[in-house]
């Protein structure tokens, strides 16, 4: 399979951002963008519906407050991305909810985020 494929499974075949099950189409969007140099890899790359995937571009302070876009400085893998609760609690981590904030893998793992004290 291909690293989009993957990441479609990994994430339950549905939107992150708004958790929705995908019914047509999906972007298996690069977190950094592609253009600034963002890596083809799991930790760099989330499920999200077509208008989701828009809003991201038009939002970018909100979503890169939200980890769905990752600056040009910073690396992916390093970069908590905020699940939608529907997500999550397929993963077992219904516990989330709240924050919602996981760290990505390139094994298409999810992981919760524990910030530094």
């Amino acid at each position: 399979m291909s690293v989009e494929a993957d990441c479609r499974d990994r994430d339950q075949g549905r939107c992150v951002r708004h958790g929705g099950q995908l019914t047509r189409g999906s972007h298996c969007h690069h977190r950094k963008l592609a253009k600034q140099g963002g890596p083809d890899a799991p930790h760099n790359r989330i499920t999200l519906c077509p208008d989701c995937h828009e809003w991201c571009h038009r939002n970018r302070r909100e979503a890169r407050d939200n980890g769905w876009i990752v600056s040009p400085s910073a690396d992916p893998a390093g970069v908590p991305v905020k699940y939608h609760a529907n997500v999550l609690a397929m993963f077992g981590l219904a516990e989330l909810a709240t924050g919602g904030l996981v760290l990505l893998n390139d094994e298409y793992e999810v992981f919760p985020y524990a910030p530094a004290v």
